[in-house]
């Protein structure tokens, strides 16, 4: 890509929480690293006080903690006005804060944007969080641009009225990640991840099933959850029969010796946004089976991966086994793998991110790729089968809704059944606007 330069000396990074260390957090922490990097100054502004992320970054950007007993306006004025910031990039429009920040950003003498961490139909697959189309597209249309997770994504919001780019995520470790030192044990198959729709973590018990019979000490490891998710997964474990090779490992900061420890990475999910655990495994020579995300960026080449179709348990099993029986084969994948990541750098990171610094700013920069001609019905296609994709999975999953309705009609009568339904819709609501508010 072009090298392309803006006048840009400061700008502010906001989340409203950043004590804990999720996907997003480790995106900001990463942004905050590159933009420091190329000599940006950084204000990073949150709502609370920042916690596990403050020792890495606390040389390389400036802490602003937002008052709670103040007006959350006179403070973002008073920011601007002190620091003159070109422009603030937005995380977490699902907070209400997030929202309102945007608006209150809007009238004052600096550029928004807003990072959208999940892909399209990333909300259908979430049950309760239908709402994040709302509330993104919502803050988007507040904002100057949005930043999004793949091109596919870029032509999604653009429809919706937004002014998207597509960016690239900060990938940990990714061109310099040291060759691991055999032996890795090509017999360990690594599931990490919080366990949780639509990462969809059952079906990688339903294919560790199909995979012993053909490689009696295999051994999946499924790292991320919180034990008060894995109940139903350890039941299933024990009615396949399976448990002696399963091993559930809770959440955890270092996962270093997880990959360490593990031959092949195993990807269940229905949808993924830029997916930081395949890149993670890439960086590190580790090939990954998966199911199909078709919109990924890190899809595009297909390289030290084996990609089927969602629900082909036994071909997953079978391209699983082949790995762990062909040590050539392992070798070739993992090499591919690795050498298929080397794009995605922090260099690549900072130019995507200026071309919208461009954009904003009014200069010509390098064009971006507008994914014309075959491309954009490549995209069409897609957005359009990806949804219905996930609109079915939602039907399916809440079909009892239907069925409960329909019955309730039939004893109470039309009537008294819509009012029973309004009032739960409203309870359901008001809960729902609770829980945003808590946030």
């Amino acid at each position: 890509m072009k090298a392309m330069t803006t006048n840009i000396s400061t700008l502010a990074i906001y989340f409203p929480a950043l004590e804990n260390l999720g996907g997003i957090e480790r995106v900001v922490e990463a942004q905050t690293l590159i933009f420091a990097k190329h000599g940006i100054h950084v204000l990073l502004v949150t709502e609370q006080p920042v916690g596990k992320l403050r020792p890495s970054l606390e040389n390389h950007c400036r802490f602003v903690h937002l008052n709670p007993e103040s007006p959350r306006a006179d403070q973002w004025k008073e920011i601007i006005r002190e620091h003159r910031p070109s422009l603030v990039i937005l995380h977490g429009a699902f907070y209400a804060a997030a929202m309102e920040t945007a608006a209150i950003l809007r009238p004052l003498p600096v550029k928004t944007i807003l990072n959208i961490h999940f892909s399209f139909p990333t909300p259908l697959y979430l049950t309760g969080d239908e709402g994040m189309y709302d509330s993104h597209l919502e803050t988007g249309r507040l904002c100057d641009a949005v930043a999004v997770v793949s091109g596919t994504d870029r032509r999604f919001w653009t429809a919706l009225g937004c002014r998207a780019h597509y960016v690239q995520n900060p990938v940990r470790h990714a061109a310099s990640a040291p060759v691991p030192a055999p032996p890795r044990s090509r017999r360990t198959l690594l599931w990490l991840g919080r366990l949780m729709e639509p990462k969809m973590p059952e079906e990688a018990l339903y294919i560790m099933a199909e995979l012993l019979p053909r490689v009696p000490d295999a051994r999946l490891v499924m790292a991320g959850g919180r034990e008060a998710d894995s109940g139903k997964l350890l039941q299933l474990t024990k009615a396949l029969g399976i448990s002696s090779s399963v091993t559930f490992i809770p959440e955890q900061a270092d996962v270093e010796p997880l990959y360490a420890e593990s031959g092949i990475h195993l990807l269940t999910s229905q949808a993924e946004s830029f997916c930081l655990v395949l890149a993670e495994a890439k960086a590190r020579g580790i090939p990954t089976v998966m199911y199909d995300v078709p919109y990924l960026e890190l899809l595009h080449n297909r390289r030290g991966v084996s990609v089927l179709p969602y629900g082909d348990r036994r071909g997953m099993a079978d391209r699983i086994a082949a790995l762990m029986l062909d040590e050539e084969l392992y070798a070739r994948q993992s090499e591919q793998a690795r050498e298929s990541l080397l794009p995605f750098n922090d260099e690549a990171v900072f130019q995507t991110w200026n071309a919208i610094f461009c954009d904003l700013a009014g200069q010509e920069a390098a064009p971006e790729d507008i994914r014309e001609g075959q491309q954009a019905e490549e995209d069409l296609r897609l957005i359009v089968s990806e949804m219905y994709r996930a609109w079915s999975y939602r039907m399916e999953k809440d079909l009892w809704k239907i069925e409960f309705w329909n019955n309730l009609e039939k004893m109470l009568g039309t009537f008294a059944a819509a009012r029973l339904r309004r009032w739960g819709e409203a309870l359901f609501q008001r809960l729902k606007k609770l829980k945003r508010s808590i946030k």
